[in-house]
């Protein structure tokens, strides 16, 4: 009881610093817990989509593709995109890239307060303090914006001016982590040449959102194959992939994962299939042979 009043106080506590320190900004705001989902309008530009979406008043807005949050003062168009990063500008700081950069506009000056960024980390990694930053690049430079709060599923800044944000690590205290994530296995089928078939396999952090890969992806003739996404994998370790039945040729042997935030999202693994089987089973394993993704795989043409 004891525990529940202080951590009650805490938090109330924080929140009347956060107001206090904007609160013009913040002071109509709902809570984070409170968001309203949105779906936005994909906006397609040269190589990529932007996403488009107009929040009809203050509030917090989290977008149902990206999985980012806005933090709203008032009504106003939000337009945001991933650009390409510079890893020059991450790695002379002591940076690596820990998420998407994304490019930010908005129809009114100081309208978002915050912003809410997704992250891959697991709970024994947010408990290394100082890991997780947000890069702020303008035409000033760059600006490491420390967080408001780290939950179990995002970061939390204040939004000092509308440019580029994009989540990163230390890489000291990452080198000195277990370094473990969270990770996504997509799956996609396609048919190069008569007769020949072809399950490619990617591996990527859980915060890249799925459109960004199918955006890479459209002018290819693929199909995601729908399957239980989520798994937990070790940075810079070997992993090899199988298929029950284990008639199918797999390439390359094995591989080493390492996150990847595009702007090119390619094949981990390649599957050839024989032929359409009636039931397959796909399995992704670390180098001590155990299975750290096991999915059933239906694919259009099986019973």
């Amino acid at each position: 009881m004891l525990n529940d009043c202080v951590s009650a106080m805490s938090k109330r506590k924080a929140e009347e610093e956060q107001t206090m320190d904007d609160p013009e900004k913040l002071k109509q705001a709902p809570k984070a817990n409170d968001n309203i989902s949105f779906t936005p309008e994909l906006v397609p530009e040269a190589w990529k989509r932007a996403y488009r979406y107009k929040c009809p008043g203050p509030g917090v807005f989290r977008c149902a593709l990206t999985e980012m949050v806005f933090v709203m003062a008032q009504e106003a168009e939000l337009l945001y995109s991933t650009v390409i990063w510079d890893d020059n500008i991450t790695q002379s700081a002591g940076k690596k890239r820990a998420g998407l950069l994304f490019k930010l506009t908005c129809s009114v000056d100081d309208a978002v307060s915050q912003i809410h960024l997704p992250h891959c980390e697991t709970e024994d990694a947010l408990a290394i303090e100082g890991l997780l930053s947000v890069a702020n690049i303008s035409d000033d430079g760059v600006v490491f914006l420390e967080p408001l709060e780290v939950t179990d599923t995002h970061v939390l800044v204040k939004v000092p001016n509308l440019s580029t944000f994009g989540l990163v690590r230390d890489i000291r205290r990452f080198m000195k982590s277990q370094r473990l994530g969270k990770a996504k296995v997509l799956l996609f089928h396609r048919t190069p040449w008569p007769n020949v078939e072809i399950l490619d396999v990617i591996m990527l952090p859980s915060n890249v959102p799925l459109t960004e890969v199918k955006s890479v992806s459209q002018h290819r003739e693929v199909d995601q194959v729908d399957v239980p996404p989520e798994c937990v994998i070790s940075y810079d370790q070997l992993y090899s992939v199988r298929t029950s039945p284990d008639e199918h040729k797999t390439q390359p042997h094995n591989e080493k994962f390492w996150p990847d935030y595009g702007p090119n999202y390619h094949s981990k693994f390649e599957i050839f299939l024989r032929t359409i089987p009636d039931k397959l089973t796909v399995m992704i394993s670390d180098q001590a042979k155990k299975d750290i993704w096991k999915s059933e795989v239906h694919l259009p043409g099986m019973l």
